[in-house]
């Protein structure tokens, strides 16, 4: 049903938006660590740049299977909801700061996270590569962000 979507020209319905929430992320801006807020910078310009090379079907189409995905691991629909969304209003013009997966995902839940990462990404691999490597991109920014959260509570 996910990979389906991908590909119909119907998958330009209209999508609720939801607003996710926003935790502070004052440990890289005011940790006067230039190096943690670089290696932030650059994980969130590999999920801009994944999205980025989504063509419009295929983003239509992820916009419509994110609503498809069971509530398994809590934040991780919004996220994907909200990160798709800000790819679309991009796209026409609007601004605005993307927030890394960290900001809708419970720290208790980041393994779950990778995990489902990893599932939803497998069927795109062949079918609709820039999908999977959006979705990498995405674990990769939770990981690195998680990491980095770790290192800064020791």
């Amino acid at each position: 049903m996910v990979r389906a979507a991908l590909g119909r020209d119907d998958a330009r319905k209209p999508v609720r938006r939801r607003t996710i929430w926003r935790r502070s992320r004052s440990s890289v801006r005011n940790s006067g660590d230039n190096a943690a807020a670089t290696a932030h910078n650059r994980v969130m310009d590999a999920i801009a740049a994944a999205l980025a090379a989504l063509s419009e079907p295929a983003l239509a189409g992820l916009l419509t299977a994110v609503g498809a995905i069971p509530e398994v691991v809590p934040g991780l629909r919004d996220w994907l909801e909200a990160t798709a969304t800000w790819e679309a209003d991009r796209r026409t013009g609007h601004s605005y700061t993307l927030l890394g997966p960290l900001a809708a995902i419970p720290d208790e839940a980041v393994g779950s996270a990778l995990v489902a990462f990893a599932v939803l990404a497998e069927p795109f691999r062949t079918d609709a590569p820039p999908v999977a490597r959006f979705l990498d991109a995405a674990a990769e920014t939770l990981r690195a962000e998680a990491e980095r959260q770790a290192a800064s509570l020791q």
